[in-house]
């Protein structure tokens, strides 16, 4: 049974809280605030839940293993959106909108709510929502989007959009993460140097953009770090007729790549993208051409993992990374797996720390430290859900230029009431921390051993900081029950 059918199901034991919840749109700040507080496995929570955290998952394509692509014809010309059997060929209308002057392209599936988001080339972009037997659309403007005729989208597992069009120097950022605090907004630009292409496509497996180039001889396949900007040519690709362009771009939850032909329609599958280094294409079918102005997206995980992610982001402090992660629902949901790459172009990820859920419907705030290597490093969650499916988070990028200087312990760790931190020298000065980086107290050492009190503070993960002359020589992580 999906996460979906089980929300259902609650249906049958909140409607005998039919009035409740009415009462409950006009006090839910309050009452959320209250119930937040209240335990765990209450029957009421799931009910809340139900009804405001329903609404936008009802409101779902999700990932039905389908590839849907916009397409334009007829006079005057109507655009489509087209249901696609990728292994098949077979496709299906499931709506149409008949827009002038609002070309829709650079489409891309989104993983936080499961619809279809893109440009809709006039400083807007649009979505299609689901399900797919009753796709509902629409449109929003984005203040400050550079109007351009955008033709390559996707979305990141974070929800945002990232729009290119062909010949650019920039990928433009457009935040489509309905949880997050800046939804709808333009985030800015990441510059790349030019490429001729017509679609890209997130893979789940090293969280990179991947593209196959337009027209020439040969066809290249790149890899855009989403981070930097930075593009790796990993090879050209065999088996692709030359002169040929590719609008739409689907992947699966295996890595691999599927292409489609703008002129003939044909689909390709590109194996193992994330570790080849020599690409090849086999022809899988023949389906409806993909022209100009049209674009392809398709969900490439398993499931819609019950867990949305608000913000990963991170921070330096000395040599110590401390990154932090907000969500905002969770459900039946295991852990987090923060992992670390020291290459440039982040694509060689190591598990460094698991953080367990919280076990919080409403969501919750995370983090973890890590005293990564000097130089440039790249952070991920991989979030794991209890039947092991998982997805990864956006990418963060810190520098390292600090070292340890000193040999400073602490004790006990986890500590209730008191902690002890030894290895001192007279003046060193002592700074409490907590996971969002705000200093909670600070003490001065007048020997080697300092003994701080913590009874007052609340359980959670800290970090004990000790500057030596103005130098942070020490970042101690500290467990507080």
């Amino acid at each position: 049974m999906s996460h979906f059918e089980t929300y259902k199901n609650l249906h049958v034991l909140c409607t005998i809280s039919f009035v409740l919840g009415v009462t409950l749109v006009t006090l839910r700040t309050n009452l959320l605030d209250l119930l937040r507080k209240l335990h765990k496995g209450l029957i009421l929570l799931p009910c809340v839940f139900l009804f405001f955290g329903l609404s936008s998952k009802a409101q779902s394509i999700g990932c039905d293993g389908f590839g849907y692509l916009v397409e334009n014809s007829g006079t005057p010309t109507k655009q489509y959106l087209v249901q696609i059997d990728i292994a098949s060929g077979v496709s299906e209308i499931v709506d149409n909108e008949n827009l002038p002057g609002k070309l829709l392209d650079a489409m891309g599936f989104n993983p936080i709510d499961g619809n279809l988001w893109g440009s809709a080339s006039d400083s807007s972009v649009f979505v299609f929502r689901g399900p797919s037997s009753s796709i509902t659309f629409a449109t929003y403007p984005i203040t400050g989007l550079p109007p351009a005729s955008y033709n390559s989208g996707d979305i990141s597992y974070n929800g945002i959009l990232y729009l290119y069009n062909t010949g650019g120097s920039a990928i433009q950022e457009v935040d489509v993460n309905p949880s997050s605090p800046t939804y709808l907004t333009y985030l800015g630009a990441l510059p790349v140097i030019p490429m001729n292409i017509s679609d890209y496509s997130f893979n789940s497996i090293d969280s990179n953009l991947y593209t196959v180039t337009n027209g020439g001889a040969t066809h290249q396949l790149i890899r855009i770090n989403p981070i930097t900007g930075a593009e790796t040519n990993v090879g050209n690709v065999a088996g692709l007729a030359p002169g040929d362009s590719y609008g739409a771009m689907y992947f699966d939850a295996s890595g691999n790549i599927f292409i489609q032909s703008n002129t003939t329609g044909k689909i390709y599958q590109i194996n193992s993208t994330a570790t080849t280094t020599s690409p090849f294409a086999t022809f899988i079918t023949t389906t409806v051409k993909s022209p100009a102005q049209s674009d392809g997206a398709r969900c490439n995980i398993t499931t819609l993992l019950p867990v949305q992610l608000i913000s990963f982001a991170g921070v330096m402090s000395g040599y110590t990374s401390i990154l932090t992660w907000q969500t905002s629902e969770e459900l039946n949901f295991k852990e987090f797996q923060l992992q670390y790459s020291p290459d440039n172009d982040g694509s060689h990820f190591k598990p460094v720390d698991t953080v367990a859920a919280s076990g919080s419907s409403f969501g919750d705030t995370y983090s973890a430290l890590y005293d990564a290597p000097k130089g440039v490093g790249y952070y991920r969650l991989k979030i794991i859900d209890d039947d092991g499916s998982f997805k990864y988070s956006n990418i963060v990028k810190l520098e390292t230029t600090d070292v340890p200087t000193a040999h400073i312990s602490l004790y006990p760790n986890p500590a209730k009431d008191v902690v002890v931190i030894r290895g001192l020298e007279p003046n060193d000065q002592i700074t409490l921390i907590d996971m969002v980086g705000r200093p909670i107290t600070s003490a001065s050492a007048t020997d080697d051993a300092k003994q701080v009190d913590i009874s007052n503070y609340p359980s959670g993960l800290y970090m004990v900081q000790v500057l030596r002359a103005g130098q942070i020589v020490s970042n101690l992580k500290l467990d507080k029950n």
